[in-house]
């Protein structure tokens, strides 16, 4: 557990508590999310957003290094901590963490994310009861809740530091969970061209448009 005995008052349960937050100030004296962004903060103090670095993240697996804005790679670091943070509203993504790609792009998130929920209803099919569903309402709840997080996380941060690059990187998140439900409103059509060997022979595929942008917009 997260050390509180010097803990800012920031990270207090109650200190701006999203509004959909299950934990009570009896059994949560500090926010769990909160408690783990202190140290990125404190870290990051006397940094701006835009300015530029170079990432190297070493793994058992591999080594990615790349050159970028320290808003991308706080981001990249958030969407590790954020799962495995203890806070109940953000550990359905702990499979990301475990399968964490750093600094990857807007399509692979999309693609990673969507593959782990059916995978979480694959698990859910083979339980007596078959509760699993191949639809995305679930996935949709899931980011709308992250929204709301973000948004309370934002407000955290504002007495929290005065360097945007932590709270430029909450928006870059937070951007993810605005961007995959709309993109899941039109049922991922585009990403059915990577799937073309799975579909039957003559079904006609829709060609690729950069949906991404036309999302974001």
């Amino acid at each position: 557990p997260a050390d509180t005995a010097n803990a800012p008052e920031w990270t207090r349960l109650e200190y701006n508590q999203c509004s959909h937050c299950p934990l009570a100030k009896e059994e949560h004296s500090h926010c769990p999310l909160a408690l783990r962004l202190h140290g990125i903060v404190e870290r990051f103090h006397d940094t701006r957003s835009i300015d530029e670095v170079e990432v190297e993240v070493i793994t058992g697996d591999r080594r990615s290094i790349q050159k970028t804005a320290l808003q991308k790679a706080i981001a990249s670091m958030l969407e590790l901590i954020y799962p495995v943070s203890g806070c109940p509203k953000t550990a359905f993504m702990k499979p990301l963490a475990r399968f964490h790609l750093p600094l990857c792009t807007e399509e692979e998130t999309v693609f990673h994310t969507t593959g782990m929920y059916l995978l979480a209803q694959y698990f859910l099919s083979r339980r007596p009861g078959n509760k699993g569903r191949i639809e995305f309402d679930g996935l949709t709840h899931i980011y709308n809740d992250l929204h709301t997080l973000n948004i309370a996380v934002a407000r955290r941060l504002q007495s929290a530091t005065q360097s945007d690059s932590v709270k430029n990187a909450i928006t870059l998140v937070d951007m993810y969970s605005t961007l995959v439900p709309l993109l899941l409103e039109d049922e991922l059509a585009e990403l059915r061209s990577f799937f073309k060997a799975y579909l039957p022979e003559g079904e006609s595929v829709q060609a690729m448009t950069n949906y991404l942008e036309r999302a974001k917009a």
